[in-house]
């Protein structure tokens, strides 16, 4: 975490990796290139999980990440909306803790992307391919699902 810490305030020299990633997104362009699938050669086995976003900078360029989190955001919406219904105040609880779950992840991972945090490590929410966190979104929405199914006792 020190090591981190520092790099962000440019107190200690980038690691190759980082560096690998910054480099990758500021040679993406607005469409991305075509040499994008070398990008979890160069980056390394973590570019699907931990650097997503910056996969889909790579392949899709800033417009490609932009309608990715424009998704993201739409489904954050229903989700929130579906909180607020009218259901029992047990299932409104689970629905705004997948909500809180799905959009600290989101968060995090955008102000990482935009340097204005320094920590990365957690995936972008339904963008990154397998681990635990995949498992854990799902069965939060699971439990979206099954509150959402539960009649108001008011």
């Amino acid at each position: 975490v020190g090591e981190r810490i520092a790099t962000w305030a440019h107190l200690a020299p980038v690691p190759d990796q980082l560096a690998r990633v910054n480099e990758a997104l500021s040679l993406s362009g607005v469409f991305g290139h075509a040499g994008a699938a070398r990008l979890a050669f160069l980056i390394g086995p973590q570019a699907a999980k931990d650097y997503a976003p910056v996969v889909i900078v790579a392949q899709g360029g800033w417009v490609g990440a932009l309608l990715a989190l424009g998704a993201l955001l739409l489904f954050l919406v229903e989700l929130r909306l579906a909180a607020l219904g009218p259901a029992a105040r047990e299932s409104r609880a689970i629905q705004a803790a997948a909500f809180a779950l799905i959009a600290s992840n989101l968060l995090i991972s955008m102000l990482w992307l935009a340097d204005a945090f320094p920590f990365v490590g957690i995936p972008c929410p339904f963008l990154a391919r397998g681990g635990s966190h995949l498992v854990i979104a799902a069965a939060a929405l699971l439990l979206v699902d099954a509150a959402g199914e539960v009649p108001n006792r008011a």
